[in-house]
């Protein structure tokens, strides 16, 4: 169970995924108090409501999000922050859908 992310180009074709598993969300949102500071990052709070889609824009400050909240979790799944921040930071990515189970 986690929050799949799903990468849109500019014509609205799908041009790769990605998923935060259940442990690395769990250093998110359970063992970290201060994910509620950050506006684009506490909408993939719910596992089960999750149902957003980021344009480029908000893309960008989902990333800050993260950059920003490393600092608060687990040093093991800091590395997990990074490997998702260049996911999101791909070419031609313009849109993602992030939906829970």
């Amino acid at each position: 169970m986690g929050i799949d992310i799903v990468f849109y180009d500019k014509e609205g074709q799908e041009i790769g995924h990605t998923e935060i598993e259940s442990e690395f969300h769990d250093a998110l949102f359970i063992r970290n108090n201060n994910w509620g500071s950050y506006h684009y990052l506490r909408k993939l709070k719910d596992f089960y409501l999750t149902n957003v889609t980021y344009n480029r824009q908000e893309v960008e400050n989902l990333i800050e999000d993260f950059k920003n909240v490393r600092m608060f979790i687990p040093k093991e799944y800091q590395n997990q922050v990074d490997g998702l921040i260049l996911k999101l930071k791909m070419p031609g990515v313009e849109t993602i859908h992030c939906a829970g189970d």
